[in-house]
C-alpha cells in the first residue's frame, strides 16, 4: 500500500506493487498523479513499478495525491487507484 509522504523539492522514486491474475509481463505501464490528466511511462521490474518524481523530474504538486496506474493490455486497457496516498509537503 502507497502511503507517503515526501517533499515537494525531494528527488525519489514513487513505487507501487503490481499484482494481477493475468500475466502483464512487457505490457506497458504508466502513472498519473493527476487524476489521469497526464500519463507517465514506468519503468517495470518484476512486480514493482516505478516513476522518478522531484526537481528536473516530474514536479509534484503540493497535495495529498491518489496515484494512478494504467496497463495498457489488449483489449483492456485498466486504470487503478494504487492504494493509500501520496503527500507532497
Amino acid at each position: 500500500m502507497l502511503n507517503r509522504i515526501i517533499r515537494q523539492d525531494s528527488k525519489e522514486y514513487v513505487s507501487v506493487t503490481l499484482t494481477s491474475p493475468d500475466d502483464i509481463t512487457g505490457d506497458p505501464v504508466a502513472m498519473s498523479f493527476d487524476n489521469g490528466v497526464t500519463w507517465h511511462a514506468a519503468e517495470v521490474t518484476g512486480a514493482e513499478a516505478r516513476v522518478l518524481v522531484g526537481p528536473g523530474e516530474i514536479m509534484l504538486a503540493k497535495a495529498k495525491l491518489f496515484v494512478l496506474v494504467k496497463v495498457t493490455d489488449n483489449p483492456e486497457v485498466p486504470i487503478f487507484v494504487a492504494g493509500g496516498a501520496l503527500t507532497v509537503v
